[in-house]
């Protein structure tokens, strides 16, 4: 069972249908806001790029390999869990605001660099060794890329919105440099390889009971904290009972 949606604020304004085909006998195209066609086993999708007024896709928890060409003035497209290997072009869609491609199978994101009012960009659980440029995502408020292989994020010093990141469950070595991100609230990135203290990490003021502290201070208090905000153990190794070296161990579920 499938619908679709005249007004995305009124659900008594649901038209449904049975097979994906019959959205072609649509009488009413022109003013379709909403499509729901997820959690059904399809396999693909045929083209809705005449549903010109089109603003919300959700096609996710299906076995989709492939997207349709869409239309680009979409503010939303929900398409997690189906095994996707690649995201069509997005360099038009200059209102979206929402990108769920969690749990496919991608190895690689489209440019990203027009979607100038993305807000959420979801890209976990794919085959990700990188991500695209995201400075001119300015407005984007949650970055969610875990359980990928990725090795490095991109400059976020221009996304000074953002309020969470996950990077969790890659292969990340380091974390970029955080001081311009004043509103970041959470981050988490244990089980990566880091091989050294991300002290700018404390500059981010509205962490979860972030403090300030002298980054060249290395007291008890200060490791725990760290070690809290990066779901991590870190670990004091002492030479004649002085503090000679911190060493990193992520935490393993």
């Amino acid at each position: 069972m499938y619908y679709l949606l005249h007004n995305k604020y009124n659900f008594n304004d649901m038209v449904y249908f049975n097979n994906i085909n019959d959205l072609y006998n649509n009488i009413d195209k022109n003013n379709i806001k909403y499509l729901s066609i997820s959690n059904e086993s399809l396999e693909e999708i045929p083209d809705i790029s005449f549903l010109t007024n089109i603003e919300i896709i959700d096609c996710y928890e299906n076995n989709l390999s492939k997207l349709p060409k869409l239309p680009d003035n979409l503010t939303s497209i929900n398409c997690y869990t189906n095994n996707l290997i690649k995201l069509p072009n997005l360099s038009n869609f200059i209102n979206l605001r929402f990108l769920n491609c969690g749990y496919n199978r991608l190895t690689e994101l489209p440019d990203l660099s027009c979607l100038i009012n993305l807000t959420k960009l979801y890209c976990h659980g794919n085959e990700l060794t990188k991500l695209p440029k995201l400075s001119k995502c300015i407005k984007l408020k949650q970055l969610v890329c875990n359980n990928n292989k990725l090795t490095k994020l991109p400059n976020l010093n221009k996304c000074v919105d953002l309020l969470l990141i996950y990077c969790n469950y890659n292969k990340l070595i380091e974390l970029p440099n955080l001081t311009k991100l004043k509103k970041l609230i959470n981050i988490q990135c244990s089980n990566n390889l880091f091989t050294t203290i991300p002290l700018n990490i404390l500059e981010c003021k509205k962490l979860k009971y972030s403090k300030k502290y002298n980054k060249y201070n290395f007291e008890n208090e200060y490791i725990n904290e760290l070690s809290y905000l990066l779901n991590c153990n870190i670990e004091k190794y002492y030479y004649s009972g002085i503090i000679s070296y911190y060493k990193i161990k992520m935490w393993k579920y």
